[in-house]
């Protein structure tokens, strides 16, 4: 309802265990956030169980979401790494937004206005090597 993902740069899908990857979220506000969110990325397995999670203020906390006005485009970059000990195989990059007060996530809604059943959005699909 008030901010809106408008674009993301991300790597290739190859990635090996104990590397970095970085990411580049661009949010717009379509209003003014009255409180702080907290931006989260989730490392999920096929079985989409969480093997590792990274979560940060936008901007690593130099912009607060509380501060952002309608109409602002927000560039947010982001350092993921990649645990050495995870195994080969698929993984999946989430992202998504929880209020910092409460923890509770911000529902996503689709270009169509429909509310989806999963407060995340999918970002990658990852292999990862040794």
């Amino acid at each position: 309802e008030s901010i809106e993902l408008v674009g993301i740069d991300i790597p290739d899908g190859q990635v090996k265990a104990g590397e970095e990857i970085p990411l580049a979220f661009t949010w717009r506000a379509s209003s003014s956030p009255d409180v702080d969110y907290v931006v989260f990325i989730h490392l999920v397995d096929d079985k989409g169980e969480l093997v590792a999670t990274f979560d940060r203020p936008p901007v690593g906390g130099s912009y607060p979401s509380h501060l952002w006005q309608a109409g602002d485009t927000v560039v947010d970059p982001h350092l993921v790494k990649i645990p050495k000990d995870l195994a080969q195989g698929s993984y999946e990059l989430r992202a998504g937004w929880y209020r910092l007060d409460d923890l509770s996530r911000l529902p996503i809604v689709d270009a169509q206005g429909q509310v989806l059943s999963e407060s995340f959005i999918p970002v990658i699909e990852l292999e990862v090597t040794r």
